[in-house]
């Protein structure tokens, strides 16, 4: 090891060594010899915040002005004191986690068990040495600060997950946008977004066109947390910028995975469906990455149709060559697409939702199918059967989106 990296270690030692001993530590117990004994032994060795309290009734009003960072407390001239004190810090959410250190009589097994139960954290030994007080201090001040940064460290990336998730939603398409989209295209919209604890890759988007065409899309990126959002952040941004293909779905996704190929490392990919409403001809055009296979339902003809999503993932492979598939939409009411949750979440038997099935039974079903607004019925029952039977096991974002005509 050369002398750089040895100066490094050192340097970083002798930091932590100075972290520690800014401590405060508060000594409780009315044995002045024994208690004086402990802060000398702590003052001698740098130690220079270490207070005392005579009782355990001084002690609880001091940790409520200020909050030591360890405890030394004296078990063995005051023990029912010291285990009602104990229980005191320990109901206490502001002191529960105060590492303690008590005195007491080892040799006792029933009143070491006791110890434990309550909270204590290690023992000293009657009478302590110096070796042994210094040891168990540094040892108890290292793992408190230590559990103090972990828990410091998941509150702020909760917050920036948080953020992230914030921010994941203020791109998806919002309810007044459909609203529009569908006064003018004499469609239904109806979609449902639920993000997993983890942030994911998922994304979706409804946009109207020329020619009387809407555009609808949803994607999925590999894997879960920051490297998943930020490449939703990242394709979201690329699309933005791609505008002479959109209106060829196959061309479309051929130049979006013609930048991520050389943008995503090979352990990354993205699943996409890109479709292409043509209400006056009551055409649908779209293109597929692997995705959940879409359907398209029929409750007049009790029809329910399973569309080809095969394809390689985008950034796969260089030039794919993805192909358009053309619908004819006219004995359709509607087309539903979605992210894979959907259909790999299983419920308490272990059984994956059967979408097919379900779209079946309900297109053969028409009694309770109302005239009109068909994919906020649709989507309805769906969340319904989910959220009762499989939404406690979600691992993943769920995207679900229905489109119908009027």
């Amino acid at each position: 090891m050369n002398g750089g990296v040895m100066y490094f270690i050192e340097k970083h030692i002798e930091s932590i060594e100075k972290q520690l001993k800014s401590s405060d530590i508060l000594i409780i117990g009315p044995d002045k010899h024994e208690i004086n004994f402990i802060k000398n032994t702590l003052e001698k060795e740098s130690f220079s915040k270490v207070s005392i309290a005579d009782t355990c009734r001084e002690a609880l009003e001091t940790v409520e002005i200020s909050i030591p960072d360890l405890i030394i407390l004296d078990m063995v001239t005051q023990e029912l004191d010291g285990y009602q004190t104990c229980l005191k810090l320990r109901s206490n959410s502001k002191t529960q986690h105060i590492p303690i250190i008590a005195k007491i009589n080892c040799k006792s097994y029933s009143k070491k068990k006791k110890a434990f139960a309550l909270g204590i954290n290690d023992f000293l030994s009657t009478p302590a040495l110096e070796v042994e007080i210094l040891t168990r201090v540094k040892m108890h001040l290292s793992q408190s600060k230590l559990f103090k940064s972990l828990v410091e460290f998941q509150e702020r990336l909760n917050f920036e997950l948080e953020e992230a998730r914030k921010m994941l939603l203020s791109l998806i398409s919002k309810d007044n946008v459909h609203s529009e989209i569908s006064k003018k295209n004499n469609l239904s919209i109806a979609s449902y977004y639920k993000t997993s604890e983890e942030l994911g890759g998922d994304y979706y988007a409804i946009k109207e066109m020329d020619d009387g065409l809407v555009a609808s899309y949803i994607w999925d990126f590999s894997g879960h947390g920051i490297r998943a959002a930020i490449n939703t952040f990242r394709l979201h941004s690329l699309i933005q910028s791609i505008t002479g293909t959109q209106v060829n779905p196959a061309e479309f996704l051929n130049e979006i995975n013609s930048y991520l190929f050389t943008m995503l490392s090979r352990d990354q990919f993205a699943t996409m469906f890109y479709c292409l409403i043509d209400i006056p001809l009551q055409k649908l055009t779209y293109a597929a990455t692997g995705t959940p296979c879409p359907y398209l339902v029929s409750f007049k003809h009790s029809k329910v149709k399973k569309l080809d999503s095969t394809g390689f993932p985008l950034g796969i492979i260089d030039n794919p060559r993805y192909k358009n598939h053309i619908i004819d939409f006219t004995n359709w009411d509607l087309i539903i697409f979605y992210s894979d949750a959907l259909i790999e979440t299983k419920n308490r038997d272990n059984i994956l939702f059967n979408l097919s099935n379900f779209l079946k039974n309900l297109a053969t079903s028409t009694q309770d199918i109302p005239s009109s607004n068909i994919s906020n019925w649709l989507l309805e029952k769906i969340i319904f059967e989910f959220d009762k039977s499989y939404a406690f096991n979600l691992k993943d974002d769920l995207t679900i989106c229905v489109i119908s005509k009027v």
